[in-house]
């Protein structure tokens, strides 16, 4: 059975990410307001990077994150 809370189409999920990135840049408790980043290759050993970085802006039209 489908959780009506859930979103069920391809622009629902779309939605749902814009207003959460949104929400992640106004609020330093969302946590979207704190991401983190992981990397990899850009060590030779290969070795994962990461590293959380603060979510400064998001520009749904450019679809870019500011960090």
């Amino acid at each position: 059975m489908d959780d009506p809370g859930l979103p069920q189409t391809p622009e629902d999920v779309a939605r749902w990410i814009s207003q959460a990135l949104s929400r992640g840049v106004a609020d330093p408790k969302s946590a979207f307001h704190w991401p983190t980043l992981v990397t990899s290759g850009a060590v030779a050993s290969g070795i994962p990077q990461a590293r959380t970085v603060v979510l400064r802006g998001f520009a749904p039209q450019e679809r870019r994150l500011t960090f």
